[in-house]
């Protein structure tokens, strides 16, 4: 039986006490994530890593827990050491001990890949990531570092010297090699700790760092087209308030008393949602009352705005078309006209002089109309009255 020094009995500590407890919870947890993953119903690439991942994970726990417990045999019972140390370092463990864990690695990496496609390239992420692919992949990495850590089965020779009857020394050394051989064992090995330890670290931070940047962005521009889209609704509510508005102001069967143009009452005007300038209007606004007695027939019953301009007076306006009858006469007693005084310099007379001033219309469509900054007097211009026949 060997008798452990101090410093012998630190590292028994650590790798009989730490390193069990830790396998165990490594073991266990994984299983669970992989009952989990069983469970679940169609998988997607996610789950495929992961799933592998979690394989990788478990294996390296039963290698640690098998290599704990041969490491307390090795130094607790001499005769077994003596046959299980040269096993444990020449063969089969040191391969499994390190294999799970460039696996591991690996795999995190392509996990982090992943979430990189997915953000920076989502339309195309079904087709350059699809299940058939990863899997493939997935085989690809394992293949290739299995394949790539065969030769360091025979780089390490286990020996056991007895000193005397009550101690042993293991010692482990390098295979005796050539020169040449030598340095080729080493850029073996430095490529291999570079491919499958150090590239896959350096890529999962730098890629997880990249995904980060880049989800900050996309939340920013949701957040923008957001903003946007809130602002659009709300000029669409400000639209059909301001047409409701009108409404209220024109109101079917009453007629302003002699008034070249109908303006927005004060009360009304001051409301949020009037105080806005009409760009282009294609409003469609309709005459409610005939024009005509009850002999004729009206040529045109509905008005038409054709454009609304913005005059240099701040003043938006409304021009419609002129309606007329039959015979030219309108003796309806709900329309007055003017006596060819026309009040308002921006409006341009019809041959006659007369401007019709009633307010008997409607609105049937939505007025488009673009926000400003500027708060301008919104005015309709009244259609044009036919003239009258004497006689």
């Amino acid at each position: 039986m060997t008798t452990p020094t101090h410093s012998t009995l630190e590292w028994m500590i650590l790798s009989l006490v730490l390193v069990p407890l830790t396998a165990i919870a490594s073991i266990v947890t994984n299983a669970i994530l992989i009952a989990a993953i069983r469970t679940r119903g169609k998988w997607n690439t996610t789950d495929t890593i992961f799933f592998a991942l979690t394989i990788s994970d478990c294996l390296h726990g039963v290698v640690s827990l098998v290599g704990a417990f041969t490491r307390m045999l090795i130094f607790v019972y001499r005769k077994i050491g003596d046959v299980l140390f040269p096993i444990m370092m020449t063969t089969f463990y040191y391969f499994l001990f390190s294999l799970p864990a460039s696996i591991s690695k690996t795999l995190t990496a392509m996990l982090s890949v992943e979430r990189a496609i997915a953000v920076f390239k989502p339309a195309k992420f079904r087709v350059v990531w699809s299940k058939r692919r990863v899997i493939v992949m997935v085989c690809c990495i394992v293949f290739l570092i299995t394949t790539s850590g065969i030769p360091k089965l025979f780089q390490l020779r286990g020996t056991v010297n007895h000193n005397d009857t009550s101690s042993s020394a293991f010692i482990v050394k390098l295979t005796e090699l050539a020169s040449g051989d030598r340095n080729s064992l080493f850029i073996y090995n430095l490529a291999c700790h570079n491919l499958f330890g150090t590239v896959p670290i350096i890529l999962v931070f730098v890629l997880n760092l990249a995904t980060v940047v880049g989800l900050r962005r996309h939340n920013s521009k949701i957040t923008s087209e957001g903003n946007n889209k809130h602002t659009v609704n709300r000029n669409k509510t400000i639209r059909e308030q301001t047409i409701k508005s009108i409404n209220k102001i024109t109101k079917p069967g009453k007629v302003q008393q002699r008034t070249p143009l109908t303006e927005i009452p004060a009360s009304i005007s001051n409301q949020p949602y009037i105080q806005i300038g009409l760009r282009k209007v294609t409003d469609q606004l309709s005459v409610t009352g005939s024009p005509c007695t009850s002999g004729q027939q009206p040529v045109t019953v509905d008005q038409k705005v054709l454009e609304a301009e913005h005059t240099g007076t701040q003043i938006y306006r409304i021009r419609t078309s002129s309606m007329s009858c039959n015979d030219g006469d309108s003796t309806d007693p709900t329309l007055l006209c003017n006596d060819g005084v026309n009040t308002d310099p921006n409006l341009s007379s019809n041959s006659s002089g007369r401007d019709l001033v009633s307010t008997n219309v409607s609105s049937s469509n939505t007025t488009k109309t673009n926000t400003r900054n500027d708060t301008h007097v919104l005015r309709l211009h009244p259609p044009v009255c036919p003239p009258h026949k004497n006689g």
